[in-house]
């Protein structure tokens, strides 16, 4: 009778430690994942302090542009036609880098780059939508 409530006390025992076990676990994983998304979170604000000073050398560039207007003024062609190509130029200038800049500092760039979202919907067992064509 003794021995039939050992066994079943040490059943017991065994299925809280594991039971214990797969919790502590399960929350050592949310913590590391949390600490991997704020790792993430800290390079993206690093990036963008980068990108601030690369802002400070495109204002240094803006006397790039300044020699295209000076060379524009002394073409031998019309005035709508200069400022026709000074506006293409000054569009393409602007546009193109702001649009890189802003797809390379978006966070959805930089949790997938990193695999953070995979980790994320890995722990949260959410499985993720599939890429848009």
């Amino acid at each position: 009778m003794w021995q039939i409530l050992k066994a079943m006390l040490a059943a017991a025992a065994v299925r809280v430690v594991r039971d214990y076990q797969r919790i502590s676990l399960d929350a050592l994983k949310i913590r590391a994942t949390r600490w991997y998304v704020k790792g993430v979170a800290g390079a993206r604000l690093a990036f963008l302090g980068y990108l601030a000073l690369i802002g400070c050398l495109l204002l240094a560039l803006v006397g790039f542009v300044m020699l295209h207007v000076g060379v524009f003024l002394l073409l031998p062609v019309s005035l709508c036609a200069k400022a026709a190509l000074l506006i293409v130029l000054g569009v393409l200038y602007f546009a193109v880098p702001l649009c890189l800049l802003r797809r390379a500092a978006a966070q959805e760039t930089w949790m997938k780059l990193s695999g953070a979202d995979d980790l994320v919907a890995k722990v949260t067992g959410k499985q993720q939508a599939p890429p848009a064509n």
